[in-house]
């Protein structure tokens, strides 16, 4: 503290110097130096600094980092006590600087204080569009999983954005891109969940044993199939693999028919004949039809139905051949006699 020169004289804990000395430097501590010089004669002169502070650390720039890359607006704030200069892109400046966002533009502030020191920062400032350039060319019609990835880190980079001094019209635009990333999301999500639908769907039926109880499951497969093979959201591979998927769809709708196809084949054979005019001309059809009656229920691509109605066939076959045989058993004993 400052002392009057009473106040000096009356000081008794001098510290004795016999050659030169010097100040310790402590960054923005004040400080008053007291000096008593006593020559060979005694004589005394008292000298005292008034004061003095020393400035060694360089003007602070905050708000924004150096090398760093911006899209919104920034507020940038200069901390010195003794500026003597702030230039923004080589023109004069305030402690509150703002960056304007949403351009393609550098930005460069220097802060010099009067003891010379000084601090540069550069920055680089980016349209808020650039972030979605990697998703500008996908939409709902054509995004597929394969670009799951570029969508999640376009949304990762807009919300790493800084919109702390954001405008409500970069805001808008950040919003914009978020929205479609979200929608691109969405639809990538929903065609995985109708692939996982199609292929547990599928899980249910097998070629062994499918049957018409699944002919309308199998129907509705295929259009679901094609529904997505025709759209643009499904990746090479996985086009693929629902092509075969409908395949597999198309060979068990085939059994189905095929199977259908043979039961209406036997039941209208069976309703060809009658007891009452069945002869023994028909013996050797319907022994055949006997033998594919037994064939078909062999096949594990009935209903309980089916088995029912061709086991009905069956009997109704039988009782015409035992009709044939007992007509034949008569005329052979007729003609004995």
């Amino acid at each position: 503290k400052a002392m009057t020169l009473e106040e000096v004289k009356a000081i008794t804990d001098w510290t004795a110097y016999n050659g030169s000395f010097g100040v310790s430097v402590e960054d923005t501590k004040q400080f008053v130096y007291f000096v008593r010089i006593t020559d060979n004669a005694g004589n005394v002169t008292y000298l005292s600094t008034n004061g003095a502070e020393y400035d060694t650390t360089a003007p602070v720039i905050s708000g924004i980092e150096n090398g760093k890359t911006y899209y919104t607006t920034q507020k940038v704030t200069v901390t010195e006590k003794n500026v003597a200069s702030i230039t923004l892109n080589g023109e004069d400046a305030g402690t509150n600087i703002t960056l304007d966002g949403n351009k393609d533009t550098t930005y460069t502030i220097v802060v010099t204080d009067k003891a010379g020191n000084s601090t540069t920062v550069t920055v680089t400032m980016k349209p808020i569009s650039d972030l979605s350039a990697p998703i500008d060319s996908l939409n709902k019609d054509n995004v597929n999983s394969g670009n799951e990835q570029v969508v999640d880190e376009v949304k990762a980079a807009v919300a790493a954005v800084d919109t702390t001094n954001a405008t409500e019209q970069e805001k808008a635009a950040l919003k914009e891109i978020t929205d479609k990333a979200a929608e691109l999301e969405k639809v990538i999500d929903d065609t995985k969940a109708e692939i996982a639908r199609i292929n547990e769907e599928l899980n249910k039926h097998n070629a062994d044993t499918v049957n018409s109880d699944d002919a309308a499951a199998l129907e509705q497969l295929g259009k679901d199939i094609k529904a997505l093979t025709d759209g643009g959201n499904l990746t090479d591979a996985e086009r693929t693999a629902l092509s075969e998927d409908a395949d597999d769809v198309a060979a068990m709708q085939k059994t189905v028919a095929d199977t259908k196809a043979e039961n209406d084949r036997i039941s209208d054979a069976v309703d060809g004949y009658d007891l009452a005019t069945v002869t023994s001309d028909d013996k050797a059809d319907l022994e055949q039809l006997l033998a594919d009656i037994n064939e078909q229920l062999q096949s594990t691509n009935l209903t309980e139905e089916e088995i029912s109605e061709l086991n009905g066939d069956k009997k109704a076959v039988e009782d015409l051949l035992t009709k044939i045989k007992g007509t034949d058993e008569l005329i052979d004993k007729l003609t004995e006699d």
